[in-house]
Parts: structure tokens; C-alpha cells; sequence
């Protein structure tokens, strides 16, 4: 079994902002270990349960903060190491310049996705090429899961639901929920 979901939220300023502090937000965002940590308490119980019934089980996680303060917040009371690698990391993101207008940091983060999916891709990597690094992040999680019997990733929205795209496409279950994005793929 693979079990992808998604870190919890950062506590930021969310609030209306031009477009050079929307910048320093998504830097926020990108470095707090501030987390919203409450949500993930029915997650954290049933994961923990996982963890305790199984002797093979490991962890991954990006090298974001978030990833990182998440992964720890449930796996590190139970002993688990947590294998971090920067290929978990959420797609990239640049904020797309909107001069003389305020908007709320998930508006900005909303159209700059929107318009990097649309080629407009602001210094960002291209959706193809992480497109592409999800199929890799897959195999990594392939290979654990050949070695181990569940693998578990802390990971981000569009990073996760890739992941589970590509296991799809391989024939695996893909049970979704909504809560956490949570991802289990059997």
C-alpha cells in the first residue's frame, strides 16, 4: 500500500496584498514550519494505527518545511525515520505579475497557477518537465514500495494527485478523499 497526503496548512497572511508582497507571502509560505496542525488529528490517528500494525513502513516527505514539520508532527512520537527528498517538493510556482492590483494570497496563487498552466510560465519550470518529476517521485515510491509493504509520503496537492495519476495509468487502485488529499493506492 502507498499512502499519499497532503502537509498541513501554513499559518500565514492570507489577506489582500499587491503583487510584490504576494512574493514575500509564497516566500512565507515556502519556509514556515507554522502549521495548522489541528486538522490533520483524525489523519494522524489512523496513520499512527498503520505505522504501529506494520513492521515495514516508510516515510517520505519533501524538503519543504512544511512537508518536513508535518511528517514530523505524526511520524517522530512513534520512532520513524523521515526520508526527505527534494523531488516530493510541490510544483513550482512564480507569482504572476499583476501590476496596481490586490488580490488574497490564494487568488494570486489561483491565476499563477492558472497561467502557468497555460505556457505563461514566469521563470517557472514547465508543467511538462513536472509532469515529468512526478513520474519520477512515482518510481521512488515503487521501488520503496517493492522493498517495504507501506510507503508513506508527506507531500503536496498537485505533486500527490500526479503521483496517483501515475499509478492509475499502472493499473493500481486510487482511492481518493478529500480530506488532507488523501491518496491510498493498493
Amino acid at each position: 500500500m502507498i499512502i499519499l497526503f497532503r502537509h498541513a496548512k501554513p499559518i500565514i497572511d492570507y489577506g489582500s496584498c499587491n503583487h510584490a508582497h504576494s512574493i514575500n507571502r509564497l516566500n512565507d509560505y515556502n519556509s514556515t514550519t507554522n502549521l495548522k496542525f489541528d486538522d490533520l488529528d483524525a489523519l494522524n490517528d489512523e496513520l499512527k494505527a498503520i505505522v504501529l500494525q506494520n513492521n515495514s513502513v516508510i516515510v517520505c516527505s519533501s524538503e519543504l518545511p512544511r512537508s518536513i514539520a508535518t511528517a514530523d508532527y505524526i511520524f517522530n512520537p512513534l520512532g520513524v525515520t523521515i526520508n526527505k527528498n527534494r523531488i516530493f517538493s510541490e510544483f513550482d510556482l512564480n507569482i504572476f505579475k499583476i501590476p496596481k492590483v490586490k488580490l488574497t494570497v490564494q487568488v494570486w496563487f489561483f491565476i499563477s497557477r492558472i497561467t502557468w498552466f497555460f505556457g505563461i510560465k514566469n521563470n517557472a519550470k514547465t508543467f511538462l518537465q513536472e509532469i515529468n518529476r512526478s513520474k519520477m517521485a512515482a518510481k521512488i515510491l515503487e521501488k520503496h514500495h517493492h522493498e517495504n509493504t507501506i510507503v508513506i509520503l508527506v507531500g503536496h496537492g498537485l505533486m500527490n494527485r500526479f503521483i496517483a495519476r501515475y499509478f492509475q495509468k499502472s493499473g493500481l487502485k486510487v482511492t481518493k478523499r478529500k480530506q488532507n488529499n488523501l491518496y491510498i493506492i493498493k
